[in-house]
């Protein structure tokens, strides 16, 4: 008999989510999703950014261990050179890179130093930005 009530009981109790629940939870959820829209696109421009300057800092790093290779020398930095040139990151930014190595010492000035300057810049049209950039002296011994 118990059963028996309990299972007519089970039949008459309408548990479970219902046709308006469900709309209500959908719409819920799309305010939510609609509220972090901008908040997603922020952080995507955010990221691009930052795949920009990282590849200046490379770029800088890259050219401060070229002139570093190049020995001690005046004439191995003269022949390195001061140089401009344009390259391209991974999502197609023109970078715009300059290399400035300063003047070497008078005969008599030896050892002495000689300033090297890169930078890496982005050019949007009228708009320029410069992205990284370092200097640092490179002691040179000798001449030759």
């Amino acid at each position: 008999m118990l059963n028996k009530a309990l299972a007519e009981r089970a039949l008459d109790d309408e548990s479970g989510f219902g046709l308006v629940e469900i709309v209500i939870s959908m719409f819920l959820l799309a305010l939510v999703s609609i509220s972090l829209l901008p908040l997603l696109i922020t952080g995507l421009k955010q990221a691009a950014a930052n795949t920009t300057t990282a590849t200046a800092t490379q770029i800088v790093q890259d050219q401060l261990e070229l002139v570093r290779t190049q020995g001690a020398t005046c004439v191995a930095l003269t022949i390195l050179g001061s140089q401009s040139w344009t390259t391209v990151d991974p999502r197609g930014v023109e970078l715009h890179v300059d290399r400035t190595i300063g003047a070497c010492p008078a005969s008599g000035d030896y050892p002495g130093t000689v300033s090297v300057e890169i930078e890496v810049e982005r050019h949007d049209g009228a708009d320029v930005t410069e992205l990284a950039n370092a200097t640092t002296l490179v002691f040179l011994e000798t001449e030759n």
